[in-house]
């Protein structure tokens, strides 16, 4: 009853609503509220478009639900992986294939492409700005992880000249793993989590090889390093743990900033 209500009242609802973050969760829902004619502004810290660390392919999330957030046209000319590989250390262990076929796209282009159909659609979407996580009526926030001192490290890049044997490949290691997805362009987005090892003495670029030799997947690291890689793709992240975030009661809080 309670969501049929909502559901009901959703298009008679004309008071602003503020979205902290502007990253996949924020102006998608910025998408479906404007599609309702609600006022809409978004405040995103960061500037487009950006780098992101993340493992950039969708999977698991209907044609249906993109067509009623109103973006599935978004995804025009995206990859679509359809097989799966598994290693461990070096080993092939599984292959498989999606169910349905996930979507290949970076974060730098999918999340422009949101910000200017968001604009297109009457969003007030307002970069460089940060928000504080103060409850108020009209808050919707989805500004990503909380920070907190966690024992994890996010590290991408997109390299070409890399061979790969599935669509998406998976590779464990002793201290984390690494996703290889195809993106546009013919690049290939390389995203790795991994326990925060202070002894590596690399640095930039050289510390996702690293990381990968650390945890046995020394033939990737070296074929890593003989890559061509993307001029600024390289990306870090680290303050995170995993799992349900800290919550502050009475803020709404979506994607990352949920759960990661």
């Amino acid at each position: 009853m309670a969501g049929s209500t909502t559901r009901g009242r959703l298009p008679d609802l004309k008071r602003e609503i503020t979205i902290a973050g502007g990253g996949l969760a924020g102006l998608a829902l910025a998408s479906a509220l404007r599609r309702h004619g609600v006022p809409v502004t978004v405040l995103e810290a960061g500037n487009y478009p950006r780098h992101r660390v993340c493992g950039e392919f969708i999977s698991g999330t209907s044609g249906e639900t993109l067509e009623r957030l109103g973006i599935a046209g978004l995804f025009e000319g995206s990859l679509r992986h359809h097989t799966l590989a598994w290693h461990e250390s070096g080993r092939l262990i599984h292959r498989d294939r999606f169910a349905e076929p996930a979507i290949g796209i970076s974060r730098y282009r999918l999340d422009e492409r949101l910000r200017q159909h968001a604009v297109l659609s009457g969003t007030d979407v307002r970069s460089g700005v940060r928000a504080r996580p103060e409850p108020r009526e009209g808050l919707v926030w989805a500004a990503g992880r909380r920070p907190k001192n966690g024992q994890w490290v996010g590290l991408k890049a997109h390299v070409r000249g890399l061979t790969v044997t599935a669509d998406l490949e998976m590779h464990m290691g002793a201290n984390g793993y690494a996703g290889l997805a195809g993106v546009e362009d013919g690049w290939t987005n390389v995203c790795g989590l991994f326990q925060i090892d202070r002894s590596l003495r690399a640095t930039g670029t050289d510390l996702l090889a690293a990381y990968l030799a650390a945890g046995g997947n020394h033939a990737l690291a070296d074929a890593l390093r003989g890559c061509e890689w993307r001029e600024q793709s390289f990306s870090a992240v680290a303050g995170f743990d995993l799992g349900r975030q800290p919550g502050v009661p009475g803020l709404l809080a979506l994607g990352d900033a949920e759960s990661m």
